[in-house]
């Protein structure tokens, strides 16, 4: 599949300003000086960059020792070969595809974009199965082109491209089901049952898999309540519901639901995580 951007290259900035990822950045990208100068990351450099990421994985990052961690990434920054580059911090522990492709985005000297299904999606991308280096390379280059024409740093693609999905991916689900009601079926675009999956994946609502109620609502404060305040209890696995939602949670308390464990392990596959 040819990647091809779902917005005008004059909107990268504009669509860039108005990024709001959950976990602030700011401290990890003030850390790339200090990793350019020494040429490698620290154990607690790579567990920061991990939980950026993916929160609740980012745990196994851990295990690695710190001559570990400085061998290996050592390696990816120094070789001349792009393969070997995002190929070298997969064997880490705690260390995807996606995570890796973080490490080179912050702290290479080259413009690496990052792999995520966002910025896939804003790039008329799916997730593969798996991810190789034939998918990897053309995606950055592809993102280079585009930010040198733009006259764009990487970063402010990146953003732009998280951006982007957040505010119209969903949109574009509700458009597809509404198309699929007048018999136009069409569209795979993600859900709100897909992003509460995904917000639990990556640590940003809920517990061992367990999310509340409040959670939701608080997290998806700009979607309406009467659809955040019931979407857990109507999509239960053990009752009867309605047609609208698809099941995934298991009520453990009083506003209280677990998420499927397989349906989260599922979701991370089609992640690539």
């Amino acid at each position: 599949m040819t990647p091809a951007l779902r917005f005008e290259k004059y909107e990268i900035t504009r669509i860039a300003r108005r990024y709001q990822y959950p976990i602030n950045e700011t401290d990890l990208m003030a850390l790339k000086p200090a990793v350019n100068k020494r040429g490698h990351l620290t154990k607690d450099e790579l567990a920061a960059v991990a939980y950026w990421k993916a929160p609740r994985s980012s745990g196994h990052a851990r295990r690695n020792s710190e001559d570990y961690v400085s061998e290996i990434t050592g390696f990816a920054f120094r070789t001349n070969s792009e393969r070997a580059r995002i190929e070298s911090l997969t064997i880490l522990d705690g260390v995807s595809w996606p995570t890796a492709s973080v490490i080179l985005h912050l702290f290479h000297r080259d413009p690496y974009p990052i792999l995520d299904y966002r910025a896939l999606w804003s790039v008329s991308l799916e997730v593969p199965g798996q991810y190789t280096f034939g998918f990897w390379w053309p995606y950055v280059e592809f993102c280079r082109s585009i930010a040198a024409s733009a006259s764009v740093d990487m970063r402010t693609l990146d953003q732009a491209l998280w951006q982007y999905s957040k505010e119209n991916q969903r949109i574009e689900k509700s458009k597809a089901r509404s198309d699929s009601a007048l018999g136009n079926p069409g569209g795979s675009e993600m859900s709100l049952r897909e992003e509460i999956i995904d917000a639990v994946i990556d640590g940003h609502i809920g517990r061992n898999g367990v999310v509340t109620r409040q959670e939701v609502i608080r997290y998806f404060k700009d979607r309406p309540q009467s659809y955040t305040g019931v979407i857990l209890s109507n999509s239960e696995m053990d009752r009867d519901h309605s047609p609208t939602y698809e099941t995934f949670t298991q009520r453990v308390g009083k506003g209280r639901y677990r998420i499927h464990p397989g349906i989260i392990a599922q979701r991370k596959a089609d992640r690539g995580l």
